[in-house]
């Protein structure tokens, strides 16, 4: 779990109508943070004004305006020009001023500086890939809660530009201590960036500072049963760490067993949302001591019949996986192609599922 400082701002450097926004936010961790943190407050003080002024003033007309025994009620004026010309334009200055604010923090927050380096972000149900300029991924994982999710590295004080795309339904990626969200679509690419500036300080379990500080990002649009397990790390580094940790993004077949890149391609794509290797309950059956085992199966028209877990079942259930379902599991699997899943990957993948032992019926 990240462990987090109190990251201090002096009062003389913030606008004043920035007061009470740690009610409302975390930390701000990027450049564009606060900016929207900003218009945020600036319009929660303009709005907890007005309405404190409304409704102060509908109190003191019910008291002093009230029906009485044996008074006759005033007579209602038709209208009061100075009175609507205030309450149309005041307010509209304040809407201009938003209007304005607004306009610029949205240009800024989505136009990318011309030297900002590309990350391409993919998402699938209920995973995120990160692949850098490159060619290389991640494949440092941290074990949240029940899952294990990857860490993206960043640099502190550069900008980047990161490139979504979805294989298969509709998410969200957003980083709540950069104040980013932008939708992440099939079949099209969106784009947005920032610039990290690390934040709060965070520390290890021994109360030591850490040397990077990491922040969650989430899929912020529901996607499916998984939805709220779809999380990653972005890690704020120094240049000099960061430019390490990509020179390690080497070929993940270098130096490695087969089982060992089995279990990255499946950790890179997505196949642990569903899938345990412990035999903890998931969406999908556990991958643990399921080689070689006998499984009665659910046809795609209904039927049953019983499979062997083997090369040829596991094949089809990545590239086919409504042929057939194991019973007990529903079919919500999206199926791979022989472009994101090669052979050779996919007898890695195999590989791995071997290491976890076989079973008996």
């Amino acid at each position: 779990m990240i462990a987090q400082g109190t990251g201090m701002t002096t009062l003389a450097a913030e606008p004043i109508w920035n007061v009470g926004k740690g009610l409302w936010f975390g930390d701000d961790a990027s450049t564009v943070a606060p900016r929207v943190d900003s218009l945020f407050m600036f319009i929660f003080w303009v709005s907890t004004a007005f309405f404190l002024l409304i409704v102060g003033l509908i109190i003191v007309f019910v008291i002093r305006h009230r029906r009485l025994p044996g008074v006759a009620p005033q007579r209602s004026a038709s209208h009061n020009t100075p009175l609507e010309l205030a309450w149309t334009f005041l307010p509209m200055f304040f809407l201009a001023i938003m209007f304005v604010w607004g306009f610029r923090d949205y240009m800024y927050m989505h136009v990318a500086p011309a030297q900002a380096e590309e990350i391409n972000l993919t998402a699938r149900q209920w995973s995120w890939l990160a692949t850098y300029d490159h060619g290389g991924s991640p494949t440092e994982t941290m074990h949240l809660v029940d899952l294990d999710v990857p860490i993206i590295p960043v640099p502190k004080g550069r900008p980047i530009k990161v490139v979504l795309h979805s294989v298969d339904v509709l998410h969200a990626f957003w980083v709540p201590d950069f104040r980013v969200k932008i939708d992440v679509i099939p079949n099209r690419y969106t784009t947005t960036w920032f610039e990290a500036t690390g934040g709060a300080t965070q520390f290890d379990e021994n109360g030591q500072p850490l040397p990077y500080t990491d922040h969650y990002l989430f899929c912020a649009e529901y996607c499916g049963n998984q939805h709220s397990q779809m999380a990653a790390i972005i890690r704020v580094m120094d240049e000099a760490a960061y430019q390490e940790a990509k020179a390690a993004m080497t070929n993940i077949w270098d130096g490695r067993s087969l089982e060992e890149v089995g279990q990255i391609l499946a950790q890179r794509n997505g196949c642990f949302s569903c899938h345990s290797a412990d035999g903890s309950a998931g969406t999908g059956p556990t991958w643990l001591g399921i080689w070689g085992k006998t499984e009665t199966v659910r046809t795609r028209d209904g039927a049953t019949e019983t499979v062997t877990i083997d090369e040829n079942y596991v094949r089809e259930s990545i590239y086919d996986p409504g042929a057939k379902i194991v019973d007990g599991f529903a079919n919500q699997m999206t199926p791979f192609t022989s472009e994101q899943i090669d052979d050779q990957e996919l007898g890695a993948i195999i590989a791995y599922i071997k290491s976890l032992g076989g079973g008996s019926n």
